[in-house]
């Protein structure tokens, strides 16, 4: 077989393997909920007494689990289930949600000056590049789908 046809061949698993518009919109519905979820949480907490810095964390907590649960039962969700067990993608998801924190945290500490952009601009430009690799990680390295045991 040719290089050339072991390329073709190469690209056109990797582009079978890309997700397609349906589950992209699950994503970004998913991610909104997700938000406003979090958001209201927090302000709920906070109105009824609860000190703010508690009701981040537990907003936090809550808001990653409903993720997490969206994007595995709804987004990601196929018929052959997935090749990975709950725990090594609970470890997964947990491995890019602090790659997305870590990124998005020093890109807000360090572009604001090089850019000469306001930090609220440069964490906004950060979000969405991180939105769209933890889309990527989560679709290619943590819900993966089980082989078709038909194919």
């Amino acid at each position: 077989m040719s290089e050339t046809t072991v390329a073709s061949g190469r690209l056109a698993g990797l582009l079978d393997r890309l997700p397609r518009p349906m589950i992209m919109s699950k994503f970004a519905l998913t991610g909104v909920v997700v938000g406003a979820t979090h958001l209201g949480l927090v302000s709920l907490m906070a109105l009824v007494g609860v000190p703010i810095q508690a009701a981040l964390a537990i907003a936090f907590i809550l808001a990653l689990s409903l993720h997490f649960t969206l994007n595995r039962q709804w987004v990601f969700a196929g018929g052959s289930g997935y090749a990975l067990h709950f725990s090594q993608q609970g470890r997964r998801y947990l491995a890019t949600a602090a790659l997305s924190y870590v990124c998005t945290a020093i890109a807000v500490a360090v572009l604001p000056g090089i850019l000469g952009l306001p930090e609220l601009a440069v964490f906004f430009l950060a979000a969405g590049v991180m939105a769209c690799v933890s889309f990527l990680l989560l679709s290619v390295w943590v819900f993966v789908a089980a082989p078709d045991p038909a194919a």
